[in-house]
């Protein structure tokens, strides 16, 4: 699932004002580009903390889908293997739940 927003809300004791504005920062959030530097460059210890930061924002934002693919990316990192298969998996469920992300805050 993209985007679990009765678990999302449910975190947030049904707060879907704050729960709005967290998606909002989601959007705007800049791990990604982060992670995308420290592959080109190759820096391995940056790319993996980065899809650690993602994991955790998309845990706490109920963004399963992404959860699950930055879980991966990451334990892949720290055992150094970068793998492209992963990263490409990680982009398209990144771009997936961007959009997905926009619908729901259109929705609450």
């Amino acid at each position: 699932m993209l985007v679990n927003v009765e678990e999302g809300l449910g975190r947030l004791r049904g707060n879907a004002m704050i729960y709005k504005r967290m998606l909002s920062m989601f959007i705007d959030s800049k791990e990604a580009a982060q992670f995308d530097d420290a592959i080109a460059t190759g820096d391995i210890e940056t790319a993996t903390r980065a899809s650690h930061s993602m994991k955790g924002i998309a845990g706490n934002l109920s963004l399963d889908d992404l959860y699950a693919v930055s879980d991966k990316l990451t334990e892949e990192l720290r055992k150094n293997i970068k793998d492209d298969t992963t990263i490409a998996e990680f982009h398209d469920v990144i771009d997936q739940t961007m959009v997905a992300v926009k619908d729901v805050i259109e929705t609450l």
